[in-house]
C-alpha cells in the first residue's frame, strides 16, 4: 500500500471530526441520482465546519457544488485533468508554505450551521401550523 494513503475501519464520530479538522484537504465525492436532487450530504456540513479546503469531484452542477462555490470552501473538479491541475497547485503551495490556505467565506458558511438550519426548520413548522390553524 502506498505510504500516502491510510485506510481505516469504522472510526468514532469525534475522532472523525478531529481528523477532518487536522487534514490538509478534504475529499468529497458528489453524485446525483434522480431521486436525490437537492439533497445535501451531512458530510458537506461537517467539512464546512472543519475549515479545511474541500476537493469536490462532480461532473455536473448540484446543490453541493453550488454551496462549495458560494462559500468558497473548496474547488469543484469535473475530470482527471482538472483534478490533476488543482492537486499540483495545492502540492506546490504546501511545499512552499507548509499548508494549503483555506479561503472559505465565513459569513456564508455560518448560514449553514446546525443552529441556523434548525431555526429555519422550526420557522417552516411554525408557518405550517399557523396556516393549518387559520383553515
Amino acid at each position: 500500500m502506498n505510504k500516502s494513503i491510510k485506510i481505516f475501519g469504522n472510526v468514532p464520530y469525534k475522532s472523525c471530526v478531529a481528523a477532518q479538522v487536522n487534514s490538509t484537504v478534504l475529499l468529497l465525492l458528489d453524485w446525483q441520482k434522480s431521486g436525490e436532487k437537492g439533497v445535501f450530504p451531512a458530510k458537506l456540513f461537517e467539512y464546512l465546519g472543519a475549515g479545511r479546503p474541500i476537493l469536490c469531484i462532480s461532473n455536473h452542477e448540484t446543490v453541493v457544488t453550488d454551496l462549495i462555490k458560494k462559500t468558497n470552501a473548496g474547488v469543484v473538479v469535473k475530470n482527471d485533468e482538472e483534478m490533476k491541475r488543482v492537486l499540483l497547485k495545492w502540492y506546490r503551495e504546501f511545499i512552499e508554505t507548509g499548508e494549503i490556505k483555506y479561503q472559505g467565506i465565513q459569513s456564508e458558511i455560518m448560514k449553514h450551521t446546525r443552529e441556523k438550519k434548525t431555526k429555519q426548520l422550526a420557522e417552516v413548522f411554525e408557518r405550517v401550523l399557523s396556516d393549518n390553524k387559520q383553515r
